[in-house]
């Protein structure tokens, strides 16, 4: 036993140094590489380069940065460039311009992928009609700043010739410098797009789920419909529910609707589904109606979408108004025109 014993202690001492050896490399690498991230940063023409092709590699966009103030990489990754041009690719004529973009990240927040940043502010970004949409963007601002209700990603800008505003809330960690910035499970938005606006409460219920509460949506001062909608993606499909009021004459919608997706990206090849109701007013969506103003004022942005060849909805309400006059229950197609409910085209029940 006891040469057993002396024996294992020099194998012991080994093994200790022989670990404390590899920590000391290991220790002495990473001060090594964190030593020369820290020095990396700058605003030389290279590190110009290199935002210029990430942005290409990245948008599908060619881009040529005028000025690049800062671009560090430890312990913050910092980007700070002004006067940036996009290009559609292998062409020379600007689409997009940004006069400034300032992006600030924790070095170890981006390797642990935490989603949380420490500055955003974009500004000056103008993208000509048929760019990202139909009608010309101009976004003065896009920024996230600290209100007395608590921080809140807030952006400003036109569509068009109509003005629009989003404020969405975040979370908040830290003081000072080290401030984090980062979006809850639980986060207020609310959106104005000319006379129309929309307001709700997000709830993360998993990976997969989302509940928007308390919504409302308004035409001025008026407020059009109020509900609250529970989005679930089951594999390439997003299954839609939830309850509308329509406020102008009280049409009451339970959607049982899924959104079908086109591959990884959310881009909606079909639209299927049901819409129930108990009772539903024609009146509520015909001409000169809160909602026909609210599809005005969306189509005015985004165009009238043809969705002949996407949608297959149905209708099923229990009592059908036409005006003031009941024609009993209906269940059949709901038709549309572009994105809209023709009222106009559904037929009376047998």
């Amino acid at each position: 036993m006891s040469e057993a014993t002396v024996d294992e202690k020099p194998q012991r001492r080994r093994w200790l140094g022989t670990t404390f050896k590899v920590l000391f490399c290991v220790l002495a690498g990473l001060i090594l590489i964190f030593a020369v991230l820290a020095n990396l940063g700058g605003s030389s023409d290279a590190l110009k380069k290199s935002i210029e092709e990430f942005v290409a590699e990245n948008t599908g966009y060619d881009a040529k940065v005028g000025k690049l103030n800062n671009m560090n990489f430890f312990h913050d990754i910092v980007l700070d460039f002004e006067n940036t041009e996009f290009f559609r690719r292998g062409q020379i004529d600007v689409v997009m311009t940004a006069q400034k973009i300032q992006l600030a990240f924790g070095f170890w927040d981006v390797m642990a992928r935490t989603g949380k940043i420490k500055k955003m502010n974009i500004e000056g970004f103008r993208a000509l009609p048929e760019t990202l949409m139909d009608k010309s963007v101009r976004v003065d601002s896009l920024a996230i700043v600290d209100t007395e209700s608590g921080p809140r990603m807030e952006s400003v800008g036109l569509i068009g010739d109509r003005s629009f505003s989003v404020s969405y809330s975040m979370e908040s960690s830290g003081l000072g410098g080290g401030k984090k910035y980062s979006f809850g499970r639980e986060r207020d938005l609310s959106i104005t797009f000319g006379d129309a606006s929309f307001a709700g409460h997000m709830k993360e219920t998993d990976k997969k789920g989302m509940i928007f509460e308390n919504i409302e949506v308004k035409i001025g001062e008026k407020q059009l419909a109020t509900g609250d909608i529970v989005m679930t993606r089951e594999d390439n499909n997003v299954k839609t529910t939830g309850n509308i009021i329509m406020k102008e004459h009280g049409t009451d919608i339970k959607p049982d609707i899924s959104l079908h997706l086109k591959g990884q990206r959310f881009g909606v090849s079909k639209i299927d589904g049901t819409l129930n109701s108990t009772q539903f007013h024609t009146d509520d969506f015909s001409t000169g109606s809160g909602y026909d103003s609210f599809m005005n004022v969306v189509e005015s942005a985004f165009g009238a979408a043809d969705a002949s060849g996407t949608a297959g909805l149905e209708l099923d309400a229990g009592t059908f108004y036409r005006g003031k006059v009941s024609e009993g229950g209906y269940k059949g197609p709901l038709p549309l025109k572009g994105w809209r409910i023709d009222v106009g085209a559904i037929k009376k029940t047998p």
